[in-house]
This record gives C-alpha cells, structure tokens and sequence, in this order.
C-alpha cells in the first residue's frame, strides 16, 4: 500500500452551492503525494453529483447513509493512508499554498500536532478578518499538550477547532482518538484527547483555512440537543481531566456547565447566583474538578430550555 505524505478528508453534506470552491482548493495544494478523502454522508443536494465531476482525479469518495460529522470524519481516517491528516469542512476551502509550509514545519519540529489559523469569510466569499492568537505559547515553540493550552485564554476558539489541526496519524491511532459520534461541538473532545496525549504540539503563524459564515451550518443552528451535549462535554472533560492536564480544560468544562445553566429555569434563583459567583474565584486544579462534580447534580436537573 502506497503511503501518501498528507491526507485530507472532507465530509459531505447538503453543501452543493460551496463544494467546488472547497474541493479546487484541495486538489490545487502543489504536493503529488496527498491523498483526498470524500465522505459523502447521505447528501440529499446536487453535492454527489458535483462529486462525481471529480472522479479519476485521485479522489476516494464514499458514499454513506447521512450519520453526522463525527461519523463521516472517523470513517475518512480509519482508511487514511498519509503521514499528516487534515480536516476540511465542505463549506469552507484552504489556501492551497500555504499547505506545504505547514508540512514543513510539522516535520522540522516532529510533532504529534501543529496549529495553524484561519481567515473568516461572508457566505458570499469576502473575507472578513483572521483569526488572533490569544496565548502566552511562542510561535514555533514545541511544547506538552498540557504546557500548550496552559497558554491560553478561553477566548481563544482556534484551539478547538479540529479543522486547524494538522495531526500526525499514527498520534492519533496510538492513542485511539476519534470524534464522538452524534455529538455538537465535536471538537471539544477531540482537542482535549489531542492536548492530553499529544507531547510535541507547535503553534504556528499560519493562516491557511477559510471559515465561511453561513447562517445554516451546524454551528449557528440552535437546539435543545447543543445544550445536552454541552453538559456531556462538561462530564467527559470532568471525569478524564488529571491533575497533570492543562488547567484550561476544567476551565472550559466549568464554562460549559455555567453556559447551560444560563439556559435553564432554576427554582433557586439565589443558589445560581451564589454559583455564578463561584466562577469568578481562583481554585486549584483539584478544587475545580471537584467544583464541576457539585455543579453537575444541580446541571442534571436543570430544565433546559
């Protein structure tokens, strides 16, 4: 079996009016040995059709019954053959030159993941502004996956955005990560996993992935579901988080009980207020995840809205 220096996966879904700019983009990165993985997850759109128009132009597609992001991406890396994966959403395209720089770096530091950044775009196209490194972390410097998202301020979401992430793929086989099928915000977990077992993490000043705004994708479309699946973020962070991980997890997973319960109707106004307040103090490591095991049983019997 050939064995390709990168390969980049792509799950499809219902994306016809922005897939071609997104897949030009892809087969534009001026390397020979990439390997391009569509996952057409039951698009019910003219997306297989515009699929197809690709076909013979060293493209893997496979065509599945629509079983969410999480799935399609899973299935995209369990039959990937690259030294490098990479993520691509199919409403938003890359900067197919700045491809081989992020290579480069990967292999000049070895590392298990390397961050890159992303340029915002109106639906129509027009670029809006690039994403800002909120961190201590120095560019180019090669760090733990704890000593990485330390760095950080929970303003910053570029660090859990998957599709920024250009990961080793035996890194990730090792250590059996994968997305949690059928669940929103499917990013969190899986950059928590990559922080947690990751020991070469590089930042990088690179820009080279375009999220497009749409006012239909996944990310903008509220739900009852979103919520649900905050508090089981919250709890998978809470019940896997050690003292060794970054003490940005336990914030984050404390954020994410506090958002919910921002949403819901709690008879006791004043104990939410009281653990309102609680947010705002310093607590060690150990304080905090037993902070997140008090506010789950109150989270659990919340009424969400």
């Amino acid at each position: 079996r050939k064995f390709e220096k990168i390969s980049i996966i792509v799950p499809v879904y219902n994306t016809a009016d922005y897939l071609r700019e997104c897949l030009n983009s892809i087969i534009s990165i001026p390397i020979c040995d990439k390997e391009i993985i569509i996952i057409n997850d039951g698009s019910t759109d003219d997306s297989l059709s515009i699929i197809n128009e690709y076909v013979g132009k060293d493209i893997t597609v496979i065509t599945t019954a629509n079983e969410g992001l999480s799935a399609a991406r899973n299935r995209g890396l369990n039959i990937s053959s690259g030294e490098y994966v990479l993520f691509v959403d199919s409403d938003d395209y890359i900067l197919p030159n700045k491809i081989p720089l992020l290579i480069e770096l990967a292999d000049k530091y070895k590392t298990d993941v390397l961050l890159g950044r992303y340029i915002k775009c109106k639906e129509t196209g027009e670029f809006l502004s690039e994403s800002r490194m909120v961190s201590t972390v120095e560019v180019h410097l090669v760090t733990t996956g704890g000593e990485f998202y330390n760095g950080y301020s929970l303003n910053d979401a570029t660090i859990i955005v998957a599709c920024l992430k250009l990961c080793r793929r035996t890194f990730l086989q090792r250590n059996q990560i994968l997305f949690v099928k059928g669940l929103y915000h499917e990013d969190v977990v899986f950059s928590f996993l990559c922080s947690k077992y990751a020991t070469r993490i590089v930042q990088s000043d690179i820009a080279f992935y375009v999220y497009r705004q749409r006012a239909a994708s996944i990310v903008h479309t509220p739900s009852y579901k979103k919520q649900v699946h905050k508090l089981f973020i919250a709890d998978y962070i809470c019940n896997n988080a050690s003292e060794s991980d970054s003490e940005f997890w336990p914030n984050l997973a404390i954020g994410l009980y506090f958002d919910v319960l921002r949403r819901t109707k709690l008879k006791n106004n004043q104990l939410f207020r009281k653990l309102k307040s609680l947010k705002k103090l310093r607590f060690t490591q150990k304080v905090k995840l037993e902070l997140i095991r008090i506010i789950q049983i109150f989270a659990s019997k919340a009424d969400i809205k």
